[in-house]
């Protein structure tokens, strides 16, 4: 994952996920308040201006933002039309991490992301996992995976082009022939460099990129087409489907037919 040389996943005895979603009326507000956890907020319709402590932030429609514990906090939403807005959190318990260590944790904080499909698609997962009888370890999971939205992309100024270069191959290549020993070869790296350049830059590896990138776009295919799980599998470079199943089911909590079932179900 790429986060986790940066943050620890959340503990299931000391943690507590949620997912929520609400429209306020024109003009509406909420706050001032202390925030209690970490919590990314994302505007679905309308906008909204957000205040922490001293800083200003404008949030539009399909925009989000990664907000750390013990922040001042006040919402204001557009003062024109109703605005849409979620919000995924996870609690910390008596035993929880030092909140300091999660803000140091996280330079991400207060960057607005605009959202993508995944991250649309994870969020819409987590909202359906709240009203069902989802258990603690895959809403855990699912927060995991919308948060490695927020870090993936992190500022890369400055990323070593050979990272780059080959970030650019895993999105654009043939995820049936990519491995991480083909992907270093395309740029002329040996494998453990690359390794080594990957957990320098980006807190993960190759290999794990590539795994990333198969299951973002196996999700997609479950979601946009009617392909067999077998047939999405084969076209993101897996043909064993239990492996498959098991690998997508660690990263979003779900099996592949959940997760399909869950969004199509939505009116």
């Amino acid at each position: 994952m790429f986060f986790n040389d940066h943050l620890p996943i959340p503990k299931l005895r000391d943690s507590n996920v949620d997912f929520c979603e609400i429209t306020y009326l024109p003009g509406g507000s909420t706050g001032p308040r202390v925030q209690s956890g970490l919590q990314m907020v994302q505007i679905m319709k309308g906008s909204l201006t957000l205040y922490v402590d001293d800083q200003v932030s404008e949030l539009s429609e399909g925009q989000a933002i990664l907000l750390t514990p013990g922040k001042r906090e006040m919402f204001h939403f557009s003062p024109s039309e109703p605005t849409q807005h979620g919000w995924a959190t996870w609690y910390f318990g008596p035993d929880g991490y030092e909140l300091q260590d999660v803000v140091d944790a996280l330079p991400e904080c207060g960057r607005i992301l605009n959202m993508d499909i995944n991250y649309l698609n994870l969020f819409k997962v987590g909202l359906h996992m709240t009203k069902s009888t989802a258990t603690p370890r895959q809403k855990n999971a699912l927060f995991t995976a919308l948060l490695e939205e927020h870090l993936k992309d992190r500022n890369r100024e400055g990323l070593d082009p050979r990272v780059q270069k080959a970030i650019n191959l895993i999105r654009g290549g043939e995820l049936r022939e990519l491995t991480p020993s083909t992907l270093a070869k395309g740029v002329h790296q040996s494998l453990p460099h690359l390794n080594r350049l990957f957990k320098e830059h980006l807190g993960t590896t190759p290999g794990q990129a590539i795994w990333d990138h198969r299951l973002e776009s196996a999700s997609r295919l479950l979601l946009e087409t009617g392909l067999h799980v077998e047939e999405i599998g084969q076209r993101t470079g897996v043909s064993n489907p239990s492996h498959f199943c098991k690998r997508f089911r660690r990263r979003f909590g779900l099996t592949p037919l959940q997760y399909r079932k869950q969004h199509w179900a939505k009116p």
